[in-house]
């Protein structure tokens, strides 16, 4: 994916009202309050950075770390 449609796709989901995983979620939150909570401390801190800083980063890794732990326990 081109980092431009990456950006997109961040900034399309912080003004969403629905995070990754279905649920509502407040705007210019990046995810839901149950999403959030489950990312490590290091990846919910990364959240609060700008785009020009590094958030598109942090927001991509932690929709990918919320994926894994999804499928991790729906193979449970």
């Amino acid at each position: 994916m081109s980092d431009h449609s990456l950006e997109t796709e961040a900034w399309d989901q912080l003004f969403s009202t629905q995070c990754e995983c279905g649920s509502t979620k407040v705007k210019k939150q990046s995810f839901c309050r149950r999403c959030y909570f489950s990312l490590p401390r290091e990846l919910q801190q990364a959240l609060y950075r700008s785009f020009s800083e590094g958030y598109v980063e942090a927001w991509s890794e932690a929709r990918d770390y919320l994926k894994e732990e999804r499928t991790a326990r729906s193979h449970r």
